[in-house]
């Protein structure tokens, strides 16, 4: 013979068996809640802080960017402030020079040449076997006549002016071959331009 329990199974156990799987029920669903609301706090930070860094970046790159910017204007404001203090130093140093050449050219403009000092300047280029027995200058310029028993001599005393700061523009407007006596001589005139204020240093 079977029996039948006609009672609720809500019913079968007593109220305190029934308060506990309420109570459990509902803790469990709060956690579920709590820790799901947590996650996507979680979440929600992260990508606020994900956004706030990018941003900042952005902001941090740009700023060394005008930075950058600011320090190659300013460098380039200094490299231009030494070309133009650069600048000043040359042209009064070219400047002073330049007093100086027209104080000196007023002062020997009218002055005859110094004989003594030109004299002494040739004698340091004449080659042996050369002499001179004409010299003249006329504003800066001087004419040499002199002779010698080879041609060749007067190439090599042209040269040897050339070489000099003293002299330039030589050149030769002459030779003439003559004889003194026996021996054949070879006459000639020389023109070259003479710097006095080279020769006296």
């Amino acid at each position: 013979m079977k029996r039948l329990n006609l009672i609720p199974r809500d019913l079968r156990f007593g109220m305190l068996y029934q308060v506990w799987v309420f109570v459990v029920t509902y803790q469990a669903k709060v956690v579920a809640s709590t820790a799901a609301v947590f996650l996507a706090l979680v979440v929600f930070v992260s990508v606020v802080q994900s956004v706030s860094i990018y941003v900042l970046k952005g902001k941090i790159e740009r700023e060394r960017r005008g930075t950058e910017e600011l320090k190659a204007k300013v460098e380039s404001s200094k490299l231009a402030a030494k070309q133009y203090t650069d600048m000043q130093d040359y042209l009064a140093r070219v400047t002073e020079f330049m007093q100086y050449k027209i104080s000196y050219l007023a002062a020997v403009k009218d002055r005859p040449a110094q004989w003594s000092v030109i004299l002494q300047e040739l004698r340091r280029y004449i080659p042996k076997r050369v002499w001179l027995y004409g010299l003249s200058t006329d504003k800066g310029q001087m004419k040499i006549e002199g002779g010698t028993f080879d041609e060749d001599l007067v190439s090599a005393f042209m040269n040897n002016l050339k070489e000099s700061v003293s002299f330039s523009g030589v050149n030769f407007n002459y030779t003439r071959r003559t004889k003194i006596g026996a021996a054949e001589v070879v006459n000639f005139e020389i023109v070259c331009n003479y710097n006095l204020e080279a020769a006296l240093q």
